[in-house]
């Protein structure tokens, strides 16, 4: 697996960031998304870091998957249901813990994680809105299972991975 990082356009909308990275992966109009991504402001620049499930090339920086028994630092911007937010869902500790249970289920204890709450993301696309709560979690793992934790890398995590959601970075 190998992530990619690309100087983007700056755009008025997180849609608008989503339509520039297709821009930049899609082959065919037919192409299904087969690549998590995350945009980042650098302040003078905006860069894309692009992860693709299946290797198209050798260029970027290969991923690597940590091993059983190792804890590892992680970082993971990802959503929730905005129903569920609307409906008062959205505690730390409801977060918190649905978060300990998805890395769980894949091989992964959180030794300590600490949350931010950032402001929603808004996307609209022909007069349709969407908002999506953006939470920024960081923290460290201990690896239980590395081929769960492998398909937490390849497939991302939570609601909204095709907007730049769920990807989840390592050190």
């Amino acid at each position: 697996m190998i992530d990619s990082f690309v100087r983007l356009p700056v755009c008025e909308s997180a849609y608008g960031y989503h339509e520039a990275v297709w821009n930049v992966v899609r082959k065919t109009p037919d192409d299904k998304r087969k690549f998590l991504f995350r945009v980042i402001d650098a302040g003078d620049k905006v860069v894309a870091r692009i992860r693709f499930m299946e290797s198209i090339s050798n260029c970027g920086v290969a991923v690597r998957y940590p091993l059983g028994g190792e804890s590892v630092k992680f970082s993971l911007l990802f959503s929730l249901n905005p129903e569920d937010v609307r409906n008062g869902w959205i505690e730390p500790g409801s977060v918190e813990h649905w978060l300990r249970s998805r890395f769980a289920d894949r091989g992964a204890h959180i030794s300590h994680v600490s949350l931010s709450f950032l402001p929603w993301m808004l996307f609209g696309k022909k007069g349709h809105k969407w908002k999506f709560p953006q939470i920024l979690a960081q923290g460290e793992i201990h690896i239980t299972d590395p081929n769960g934790v492998k398909r937490l890398l390849d497939e991302g995590l939570g609601r909204a991975r095709g907007f730049g959601f769920g990807l989840m970075e390592i050190d």
